[in-house]
């Protein structure tokens, strides 16, 4: 597991999530065009660690809060957006979220998701990654190495839904499997390139949880 910071997929997916700029100036991960998913095939992933200077746009800030300033009972707080008339699954996406941070013993965490379009996404890969194009998803980790998770996810949906076609899977299935991928990034996953992906630890995490929420 990787340190704070934005995450991405192997596809131009990963981009930083615009809550207090969680995953573009925090730390960002992302993939390069693609797919952001371990599970597909796609291009290499980045990652923009929290001190890099990088931040995310503030317009979904999650309000962060260090692990000594929150009580000792269990505190989740999941936000899904989305901007515009796509659909998304949001509680399916609140399930899976909730699933990951329970299955990795996580009690206090504060996490974003916003499913965005190829334009904003792009924009984002561009600003924060580097590379042109859109992308699956982009993943910030703001918390500070003694904090609670607390990180925003940016999910390109015209992307995933695209992936899904090619794959054989169904839409709601692919918004839940990037959306778990970006919030495992901001847990400090990470995973090699290349084939090696699907057999790392944070893709067996991942389709586990998929598999639990998507089709139990």
């Amino acid at each position: 597991m990787g340190g704070p910071g934005p995450q991405g997929t192997d596809t131009p997916a990963h981009l930083p999530a615009d809550r207090r700029d969680l995953r573009h100036e925090a730390g960002a991960q992302a993939a390069q065009p693609g797919r952001l998913d371990p599970a597909r095939p796609g291009p290499p992933q980045a990652a923009i660690p929290k001190d890099s200077g990088r931040h995310p746009p503030s317009a979904h800030r999650l309000s962060g809060h260090a692990a000594s300033d929150r009580e000792e009972h269990a505190v989740i707080t999941i936000h899904v957006n989305a901007p515009g008339n796509g659909r998304v699954p949001r509680a399916l996406i609140d399930r899976a979220l909730r699933e990951a941070l329970r299955q990795e013993g996580v009690r206090r965490a504060e996490l974003s998701v916003t499913f965005v379009d190829d334009e904003e996404i792009s924009r984002l890969h561009a600003r924060y990654l580097g590379s042109a194009g859109p992308t699956d998803v982009i993943s910030f980790a703001l918390h500070g190495e003694d904090e609670d998770p607390f990180g925003d996810v940016y999910v390109g949906r015209a992307q995933a839904l695209r992936q899904a076609a090619e794959a054989g899977a169904t839409p709601d299935e692919e918004l839940v499997r990037l959306a778990v991928h970006g919030a495992l990034h901001v847990l400090g996953y990470d995973h090699p390139d290349g084939p090696e992906r699907r057999s790392s630890e944070m893709y067996r995490v991942q389709e586990a949880v998929v598999r639990r929420v998507v089709s139990p």
